[in-house]
């Protein structure tokens, strides 16, 4: 049996050879360059879009404060109400069944607080 010789490629330094891998080697040098400019944009983004997170938590932080300082108020009204429903003697009168169940159910609160304010 007779061997067989791997053919050997002859290597030369052309000018096609030159112009390949100088392009190959520019093309990753312009795709490195390329690659700062966008990392820079894409902090830039999140850099602001930080600034604004921060800006929404500073104003729910405010507004949930502002929630539960009315809560608070809320809180106050009802029990001052509460203590002073069994004094102001109008709901015997008011509540008396002379008006609707709906309207009586309405007015009569509104008639106590006007009483007690009085």
């Amino acid at each position: 049996m007779t061997s067989v010789k791997a053919p050997t490629g002859k290597w030369d330094w052309n000018l096609n050879t030159l112009v390949i891998l100088l392009g190959f080697g520019g093309g990753l040098i312009a795709w490195g360059g390329d690659m700062g400019d966008r990392l820079d944009k894409r902090v830039t983004a999140v850099e602001a879009t930080i600034r604004q997170i921060d800006t929404h938590e500073l104003r729910i932080s405010s507004v949930e404060k502002q929630a539960a300082e009315a809560a608070t108020s809320m809180r106050a009204v009802e029990s001052t109400l509460n203590a002073l429903a069994p004094t102001c003697g109008l709901r015997a009168r008011c509540c008396s069944g002379s008006r609707p169940a709906s309207a009586t159910a309405r007015s009569c609160g509104a008639d106590r607080l006007a009483g007690a304010l009085k």
